[in-house]
C-alpha cells in the first residue's frame, strides 16, 4: 500500500510538486503524473489572462485603444444604472447637441474622468446613451438616440397615410393598433405604434395617433402627433355607432 502522496505547495510563483507522508493529507492520494496535471492545467489558467496581455501590447493595440479621443466628453456626476455621453469639442457645441434630443444638457453633467468613455468618444460626435437590459442596468452598448427633428419627421410622414386614407376604409379601422418597427438615420433601432380611435371629445371625428420611442426608451413618452378626420354623415349611423 502506497504509503506517500504528491501534493502542490506554495503560492503564486513559488508553486511546488512535493512528496509527503500519506497521514494527515486531506484528501485523496496523487501519484506524480497526476499532481504534476493539476499544477500544469491552474498554471495554465492564471497565466492565459497574463499571456493575452502580452499579445495585445506586442501588436500596440493600447497605442489606438489607449490614445486620448480628439473630442471631449461630458457625463452625470452621479451614479446612475446606465451612461449618457455627450461627445463635442466644446460644452456649447455639447448642449446644442442636447437639445436636438429629448436629453438634455443639465447641472448634472461634468467633464467624463478616467478612461472608460474613450472607446465611446471614439464612435463620433453626438449623444450617446447606454441600452439597458430587463434590470435597467447598461449594457455596455451605446446608441445615439433618434434626434426630435427626425423622428417628428417620421411621425408626420406616417400620418400622412392616414390623412389620404379613403374615411371608410379608416372608419372600419377604428379600434385597431399597429406596432411597426425600424432604424433611425444613426442605426438606432425604434418602433412606431400607431392607434385609432373614435375622438372623445369631437363629435364626429376619428383620431390617429402615432408615437414613435426608440431602444433606448421603450415607454411611451416620445414623439408623437394626432390627426382628426371628420366623419361625414353618410359614412355611418351616427346614433347606432355611438357618435
Amino acid at each position: 500500500m502506497n504509503r506517500t502522496t504528491w501534493t502542490i505547495q506554495g503560492e503564486d510563483q513559488g508553486w511546488r510538486l512535493v512528496e509527503v507522508r500519506a497521514e494527515g493529507v486531506a484528501g485523496p492520494r496523487m501519484s506524480y503524473r497526476e499532481a504534476k496535471e493539476r499544477l500544469i492545467t491552474s498554471l495554465q489558467q492564471r497565466a492565459a489572462p497574463i499571456l493575452g496581455r502580452i499579445a495585445t501590447l506586442e501588436a500596440d493595440e493600447d497605442a489606438e485603444a489607449g490614445a486620448l479621443p480628439p473630442l471631449k466628453a461630458w457625463t452625470r456626476k452621479y451614479e446612475y444604472s446606465y451612461n449618457t455621453v455627450i461627445v463635442a469639442p466644446t460644452k456649447k457645441r455639447a448642449i446644442e447637441l442636447a437639445y436636438r434630443t429629448r436629453y438634455s444638457f443639465d447641472q448634472d453633467f461634468e467633464i467624463a474622468e478616467g478612461d472608460w468613455w474613450y472607446r465611446v468618444a471614439r464612435q463620433g460626435e453626438g449623444v450617446w446613451v447606454e441600452e439597458r437590459d430587463e434590470e435597467k442596468q447598461g449594457t455596455g452598448v451605446y446608441y445615439r438616440p433618434v434626434e426630435r427633428s427626425e423622428a417628428d419627421q417620421i411621425v408626420e410622414q406616417h400620418l400622412a397615410a392616414y390623412s389620404a386614407m379613403p374615411i371608410e376604409r379608416l372608419v372600419a379601422e377604428i379600434g385597431a393598433e399597429y406596432t411597426i418597427t425600424g432604424e433611425s438615420s444613426f442605426g438606432t433601432p425604434y418602433r412606431l405604434v400607431t392607434q385609432i380611435r373614435a375622438c372623445d371629445w369631437k363629435q364626429n371625428h376619428v383620431s390617429v395617433t402615432a408615437c414613435l420611442n426608440d431602444c433606448l426608451n421603450w415607454w411611451p413618452s416620445g414623439s408623437h402627433s394626432t390627426i382628426h378626420r371628420e366623419l361625414p354623415k353618410l359614412t355611418c349611423d351616427w346614433e347606432h355607432e355611438g357618435f
